[in-house]
């Protein structure tokens, strides 16, 4: 049994297909397994969930929410660039955990 986490990502979906043409058995672990294909969930168990990484980045998202560290200019079109997830995690989340002002 392979084990994958975020299996409607880039990435993970195509591990996925990968591993299914291989007639492996998966289990795939997301938060919105309504996304899979039919055809995936009919071909892997699914659960419901996320990695332990990604529970974190949200816990500590919403911590930082929770003290006040997203009282800045709101988002808009105009004042932002798109940004990940992750960036948005590595460019302001860590910094203002580590080195609170």
């Amino acid at each position: 049994m392979i084990v994958v986490t975020t299996p409607t990502g880039q990435i993970g979906g195509q591990v996925v297909g990968q591993l299914l043409n291989q007639d492996a058995r998966l289990r795939l672990i997301c938060r919105e397994p309504t996304e899979l294909s039919h055809d995936v969930r009919s071909r892997v168990e699914v659960e419901m969930g996320m990695s332990k990484a990604m529970a974190q980045g949200m816990t500590d998202m919403a911590r930082a929410k929770s003290e006040g560290l997203d009282n800045a200019e709101p988002r808009t079109p105009d004042a932002t660039t798109p940004t990940s997830f992750r960036q948005w995690c590595g460019n302001t989340l860590q910094p203002a955990i580590l080195h609170p002002s």
